[in-house]
């Protein structure tokens, strides 16, 4: 059986980018008139109240020619950037979408990928018994003590009332504690040895994204409400 190829398969296509606003003229020639000056000044694409956007897309054009191409390659190259951006765009509109559903968890996860070197996690890294404290003044924290070269799992922590907190050990003990004690406990000569294993959202902190949500769902809604193309349907 003949060995297998590797090849780098391309094809073009012609498209045309069409563009349609809403102008208001005297005349088709006026219209245009007011639409090239647009163009020109790079404005026409800000949809705007008195030059709606009412389409943008890209169309194939009639009798356009396929054509494909093939390169022999040794190894397939990393991805362009215009593929990156693809995704990253995918990412965050999932991100966003998943905000608006309430899945803060799933939001993150979408964000950290369209982002990954803004959105960093948490999770990649050790924390100080002070960075875990101040963390779980928003989340509810699972977890895990480095000693010794490995972890000791199942420790919870979250913040409670009048500045003490929920605090479950490794051996299923569970205590409300302050903050002085829980430094005594884990004092900050230990370094970072907390590796945070999963946080949802506290109350305080879920409310604030349910307050972002509203303003985020208010916000689409109205411009849906104003949308030109809205009254059209």
């Amino acid at each position: 059986m003949p060995e297998l190829k590797k090849f780098a398969v391309s094809y073009t296509i012609d498209y045309q980018h069409r563009i349609v606003v809403g102008i208001s003229a005297l005349n088709a020639e006026s219209a245009i008139k007011i639409a090239t000056k647009a163009f020109d000044e790079g404005e026409i694409w800000e949809d705007t109240p008195d030059m709606p956007l009412l389409f943008d897309d890209y169309e194939e054009i009639e009798g356009e020619t396929l054509e494909f191409f093939a390169e022999e390659v040794s190894e397939f190259p990393e991805p362009d950037s215009s593929v990156i951006k693809l995704k990253q765009d995918q990412f965050a509109y999932q991100a966003c979408r998943s905000l608006l559903e309430g899945d803060f968890n799933v939001a993150r996860d979408f964000a950290q990928k369209a982002c990954p070197k803004v959105a960093e996690k948490p999770e990649n890294y050790c924390l100080t018994s002070l960075e875990v404290l101040d963390l779980a003044q928003d989340y509810n924290l699972e977890l895990s003590l480095a000693v010794n070269d490995s972890f000791m799992t199942g420790i919870f922590l979250n913040a409670q009332s009048r500045g003490r907190y929920f605090h479950k050990g490794f051996d299923g003990h569970s205590k409300k504690i302050k903050a002085h004690e829980f430094l005594l406990a884990y004092p900050l000569s230990l370094g970072k040895v907390w590796r945070i294993d999963r946080k949802t959202p506290a109350k305080s902190l879920l409310r604030r994204f349910q307050a972002v949500q509203q303003i985020i769902v208010k916000h689409l809604m109205s411009l849906a409400y104003f949308s030109p193309l809205t009254h059209l349907i």
